[in-house]
């Protein structure tokens, strides 16, 4: 048996939303085996796995946009 654990808190606030941060982790998972070997000719391995990923999106930025505007100014 294996497992593994990763929490990491968010850094940027999602103004849009109460109490939710971007670019936070949330991610674990389990491994397990079971051998069976009746004989020495007949061998039987059984693997399972199991994994969750809950992480929120991160922060984007736009830096520069193309023509946005209705009446065809352009934006910068």
């Amino acid at each position: 048996m294996s497992g593994f654990f990763r929490r990491r808190n968010g850094y940027v606030d999602a103004l849009q939303y109460d109490d939710f941060k971007l670019e936070n982790e949330n991610i674990w998972g389990a491994r397990g085996a079971l051998k069976f070997a009746p004989t020495d000719r007949i061998t039987s391995v059984l693997t399972i796995d199991y994994s969750q990923c809950r992480d929120a999106p991160a922060p984007v930025v736009a830096i520069k946009l193309g023509n946005v505007s209705i009446g065809g100014d352009a934006a910068g």
